[in-house]
């Protein structure tokens, strides 16, 4: 019996492990999926951000350190002069839903 109760922290450390491993394979193939779009381009990018609901105080000020805000209509955030490597750390976000490049000749 003790050796029993001795190996369950082991395990739970393990299923843990497998849990948070599965979590970040899971965000890394879905922030795959938001950069699909970009593959070609250099940047700066204007973008469309996409959210579950409707920013607050804090999203808009992680957004402004990514690129320029040009309106917000919505849930949607239209984004300019986004570089790369803001792009990718948007992506990673778990309040982003999508990233989308912004029309050609879209308003502003």
């Amino acid at each position: 019996m003790r050796r029993v109760l001795a190996s369950l922290p082991v395990q739970a450390t393990l299923c843990i492990g497998v849990i948070v491993a599965l979590i970040a394979i899971g965000r890394a193939a879905d922030s795959k999926d938001h950069l699909a779009s970009f593959a070609g381009g250099a940047g700066p990018f204007e973008i469309i951000v996409s959210m579950p609901f409707e920013p607050e105080a804090f999203h808009l000020s992680e957004l402004q350190s990514a690129g320029r805000i040009a309106s917000v209509e919505g849930t949607d955030v239209h984004l300019r002069a986004v570089r790369r490597d803001a792009l990718q750390s948007l992506s990673w976000r778990p309040w982003v839903a999508d990233l989308q490049m912004y029309p050609e000749g879209g308003d502003s």
